[in-house]
């Protein structure tokens, strides 16, 4: 299954500005089926805008290679 990233438009309360935000990750075969979860679960509010490949976690503000979640490599398990 791939990994599809999703943002959210808002208007910031802190300074009423319209901002972007990162929103919930989706599990979908295809983008248009992740589009429709969205629609189907209450969250037509997100927008998809891409798909995630790799997470790189980060500690003390570094990246850790090592650590790297690879989701081409997971999906072809």
């Amino acid at each position: 299954m791939k990994h599809f990233t999703t943002v959210i438009n808002a208007i910031d309360p802190a300074d009423g500005e319209l901002k972007e935000w990162c929103g919930p990750t989706i599990e979908a075969i295809s983008w248009t089926l992740a589009d429709e979860y969205l629609l189907n679960n209450g969250m037509g509010y997100c927008t998809i805008n891409g798909v995630l490949f790799a997470e790189v976690p980060v500690e003390n503000g570094a990246p850790v290679w090592d650590k790297l979640i690879d989701y081409d490599i997971t999906e072809q398990n």
